[in-house]
């Protein structure tokens, strides 16, 4: 119930309507196959735990992802693999490119503050300027509940 309720309060700060751990896309796919997309958004440390939990975005159903939404996914995704391999210009090209296709922008979508292409340029700016650690595993620390 505490990783729940680190998802729901999570998911505003990343951006994402529908934001799970990992059970949950797993119990998904177990149940419907693939006709439910998520996106990996990475691991975090939530609030109250110490390991590593990978989460992800509820995306919608497969039969109607807009062209634009699949795109924006395989940019993300590519954007998220230069990430882990600590290559910031390559992530921050790729997820530049994602924020242009997501299916919620700020300023265009009524209500939209963040997406998880912008949030995640965000983390990369910082890591320009103040590098991690050499062990630096791609875990992101969430700081609020």
């Amino acid at each position: 119930v505490n990783l729940a309720a680190r998802m729901e309060s999570g998911a505003k700060s990343w951006g994402a309507y529908t934001m799970c751990a990992e059970a949950t896309k797993l119990a998904c796919e177990a149940h419907s196959g693939d006709q439910i997309v998520f996106r990996s958004l990475g691991r975090v440390v939530v609030s109250g735990r110490s390991q590593a939990t990978p989460i992800y975005e509820v995306v919608g159903l497969r039969e109607s992802l807009s062209e634009d939404t699949r795109e924006c996914l395989s940019l993300f995704a590519n954007g998220l693999e230069h990430y882990y391999a600590r290559d910031w210009e390559k992530s921050k090209n790729c997820f530049k490119q994602s924020a242009e296709k997501e299916p919620h922008i700020p300023g265009k979508d009524l209500g939209v503050a963040n997406n998880p292409s912008l949030v995640y340029l965000d983390i990369i700016k910082q890591y320009l300027n103040d590098p991690p650690d050499a062990d630096w595993d791609g875990v992101h620390v969430m700081k609020e509940k």
